[in-house]
């Protein structure tokens, strides 16, 4: 989703509600807004993902049904198979990367890192902070 317009208009938008966190900060609640726009995150992140696979002659469906066989293959057996231990690796990959897009948790460190990045880098970000 990097370089893409609808990210970057996202980011814009819900960055304001992801300050940097300051040296002992703790943040057990979130506010309404944050869990909102975290359902719109992965409302375009599925976007992205079916475009994407789209381009590839395939579906979302397709994407799982051949992670939970690479998943399930190794789960029945631990013989040493050729490319066993790469489909594994791979399909664990993505199970990682769909759990790290989809996970509110990983969502607001990411959010907060990038804006983090964007302050160390005096990158101007034209927003607002709420109050």
């Amino acid at each position: 989703m990097e370089g893409s317009p609808d990210l970057d208009a996202f980011e814009k938008k819900a960055l304001p509600y992801f300050p940097v966190a300051k040296p002992g900060d703790k943040q057990e609640e979130f506010s309404h807004e944050q869990g909102q726009l975290h359902r719109e995150y992965c409302d375009l992140f599925e976007a992205q993902l079916k475009g994407f696979l789209q381009t590839h002659s395939s579906t979302v469906d397709e994407l799982y049904a051949q992670v939970r066989a690479g998943m399930q293959k190794d789960n029945r057996t631990h013989e040493s198979k050729p490319g066993l231990e790469d489909d594994l690796a791979a399909s664990g990959e993505v199970v990682q990367m769909i759990c790290a897009a989809t996970d509110f948790a990983v969502f607001d460190s990411y959010m907060r890192s990038l804006n983090a990045l964007r302050e160390a880098s005096g990158i101007e970000v034209a927003f607002d902070r709420p109050k």
